[in-house]
């Protein structure tokens, strides 16, 4: 919170706050297997395996709002996200695209993990200062994302050819 208020003490610029075009397209998945995410825009895409003790430990619902997360920290972190930018984060998780805009969550065994990943969107939206235009989309049609965090037997190279 002393971070939003230190952002907003001098008034915060009118295009994070209204309706725009998206600057900046990432998608995410996740699954049992792992996270993944990509810059629609760049091609540059990331994949995490779940270490096979860390699998079903989470919900499905939790890792999904964490590889958006993760996909917009990345892009941040390679100082790819303007000043005023508005990221468009699209995932197959309705679930997930709703807890991007808000904070309270159902799902009790994961609320140190939602609060976390929370924590750490709001840092990146203020320390980028972007805005965040967030989406819901269908599954089937999430085949890139999908394939990244479900084939980890394939090599990262075989992978990228093939998609």
């Amino acid at each position: 919170m002393q971070n939003f208020l230190d952002y907003a003490k001098n008034g915060v610029p009118m295009n994070t706050i209204v309706f725009r075009q998206p600057t900046h397209i990432y998608i995410s998945n996740a699954s049992e297997f792992g996270l993944a995410g990509y810059n629609i825009t760049s091609g540059k895409a990331w994949r995490f395996k779940h270490p096979a003790d860390c699998q079903l430990k989470s919900s499905l619902n939790s890792l999904e709002f964490l590889a958006c997360t993760i996909t917009m920290w990345i892009n941040a972190l390679s100082n790819e996200i303007d000043d005023e930018a508005c990221i468009l984060s699209q995932t197959d998780s309705t679930t997930a695209a709703g807890w991007l805009c808000k904070s309270n969550f159902a799902e009790v065994e994961d609320k140190i993990m939602q609060m976390t990943t929370t924590c750490r969107l709001a840092s990146l939206i203020i320390n980028t200062k972007s805005c965040l235009y967030r989406q819901w989309f269908l599954g089937s049609d999430n085949t890139v994302a999908d394939s990244l965090s479900r084939n980890f037997h394939i090599d990262s190279n075989t992978l990228s050819h093939l998609i």
